[in-house]
């Protein structure tokens, strides 16, 4: 017993090495709390600083990482097996970095959460464990590690969701915890039914696949949905969306950006890990054959569709985007109908791309509405005419969101496409057609609420709401406009970047 127990110590701290960027992290977790003590007059800067040094230092681990693994070209499981390591959720990892890099650039040039982070060190706090968990989210092997490392997130989430004390966030934070709490039970009931059946947490074993087929079509349908449903929370899928539209209405744009596009990669990222084993997996119901692309395909579709349709008729700009992020997800999970290489390169070099697009739409409608106090359409009358290079960035962004030349939206869109006609050639299933068939509609459908701020900025009179923009705003506008259209023309680096790590 002694032994046992010496030997699962000895293997859990042979592991320790591959943990490093994270262990970084917890480091500077443990010394932001410490600043306030040293230095209070300064603590917003040496908090910044701290945080500036986590991200830095972690993303040097994780890209020595990423060189590691493309010469070993093998994963490695680690920390008994609970999470493991390879070339693909190191490259998630580097993205997350990015995210918490953009999320520092939106937070201190919007007066809000400027104001906040100058008394409240806990923000910065909250960021990088949402960044901490979003890392072993894509590490996990383990159902157990998988739903921790969820609920990390969620609980950091729910808390800066809260961070502004007024009646409409008051209500945002506590629809997100509940539907939370709600998708989290449902995702650990399905756990536990799941070890009822296989007696294993983990999902990488041919035996739990064994145990798991030896049950009922019923049964495993109703773990398969449950064990998804707090992944689903996290992206934003029908029909665990209805938070999206409110929590984005309430909360500031930082937080908006941050949240739309790590935790959403994060969710997607283990829903990468567990349909690399899932997806073999057929359940015949009522004489009909169900399998995970075809559940997959009908709630892209659902989602996408839903989410447009009802962005069209939003008043709100941050709502409308809302929407638009739902519609997003739904793009993001079209190329999971059938894991196959291509459909994996596209998911990658999509979700790397939207940190952009995201990131950049809502930097750019911020600066206006942090100017002007208000969130609706009206803000923008005229803004375009008076601020035309402005104008031109944020159309830019808006034109790659809904997926058109000459940007990398329509890059992005176009392999979505080719991905799932490839997988209908290769299949000859008619899901992959209507999915695709879809997503076209889809692109022309967002393109009418898209083209909203467009109309407002160059064919509205000019509001009586004074707005200005400064000139950090056009550096940062002129480097989202212009990675936005390079990658248009020249998306062979970061493509060839994706292909190698795949191989």
């Amino acid at each position: 017993m002694k032994e046992s127990i010496t030997g699962s110590i000895i293997e859990v701290l042979a592991g320790g090495g591959y943990l490093l960027p994270e262990l970084v992290m917890c480091a500077c977790l443990l010394i932001i709390p410490l600043s306030g003590l040293v230095a209070k007059n300064k603590q917003k800067s040496i908090v910044i600083a701290i945080y500036l040094a986590a991200l830095c230092l972690s993303m040097y681990y994780t890209v020595l990482q990423l060189q590691y693994f493309y010469e070993q070209n093998q994963a490695i499981y680690f920390f008994g097996k609970m999470l493991f390591i390879n070339e693909q959720n190191v490259f998630l990892k580097i993205l997350f970095k990015f995210c918490g890099l953009f999320a520092l650039l939106l937070t201190e040039y919007n007066s809000y959460t400027r104001k906040f982070t100058s008394v409240h060190f806990e923000y910065y706090m909250l960021i990088l464990a949402v960044i901490l968990g979003s890392n072993l989210m894509v590490m996990s092997s383990d159902f157990f590690m998988a739903f921790i490392s969820l609920e990390m997130i969620s609980v950091c989430s729910y808390i800066l969701v809260a961070v502004v004390n007024n009646k409409k966030t008051a209500e945002a934070s506590a629809k997100y915890l509940i539907f939370g709490m709600f998708s989290s039970a449902i995702m650990l009931y399905g756990i536990s039914l799941s070890y009822g059946i296989t007696g294993a947490f983990t999902f990488y074993d041919n035996q739990y696949f064994e145990a798991f087929a030896s049950v009922s079509a019923i049964a495993r349908l109703a773990v398969l949905v449950m064990l998804l449903s707090g992944i689903m929370f996290k992206t934003s899928i029908f029909p665990f969306h209805i938070w999206t539209p409110d929590v984005y209405e309430a909360t500031p744009a930082p937080l908006i950006a941050f949240f739309s596009t790590i935790t959403k990669i994060a969710g997607f990222g283990l829903l990468v890990n567990i349909l690399m084993y899932f997806a073999e997996v057929e359940i015949v119901l009522w004489g009909k054959v169900l399998n995970s692309h075809i559940i997959i395909g009908i709630l892209a579709v659902v989602t996408t569709t839903w989410a447009n349709m009802a962005a069209f008729f939003q008043t709100n700009v941050k709502r409308m985007l809302g929407y638009s992020a739902i519609a997003q997800s739904g793009f993001i999970l079209m190329p999971f109908c059938l894991l196959s290489e291509f459909a994996l390169d596209t998911f990658y070099f999509y979700v790397a791309t939207y940190i952009i697009m995201s990131f950049g739409i809502f930097y750019l409608t911020d600066r206006i509405m942090d100017s002007a106090k208000s969130e609706s359409f009206d803000v923008f009358r005229g803004v375009g005419i008076k601020y035309p290079i402005w104008g031109i960035f944020l159309i830019i962004i808006l034109i790659s969101l809904t997926g058109l030349p000459p940007t990398v939206g329509f890059t992005g869109k176009f392999l979505i496409f080719s991905s799932l006609w490839e997988d209908y050639q290769t299949t000859g299933e008619r899901i992959f057609l209507v999915v695709l068939l879809a997503a076209a509609a889809n692109t022309v459908l967002s393109l009418f609420y898209y083209v909203k701020i467009p109309y407002y900025m160059f064919f509205k009179p000019m509001s009586e709401v004074h707005v200005s923009i400064k000139n950090h705003t056009y550096v940062a506008g002129a480097v989202f406009a212009i990675i936005i259209t390079g990658l248009f023309f020249y998306p062979t680096p970061l493509i060839d970047f994706i292909k190698n790590i795949m191989d």
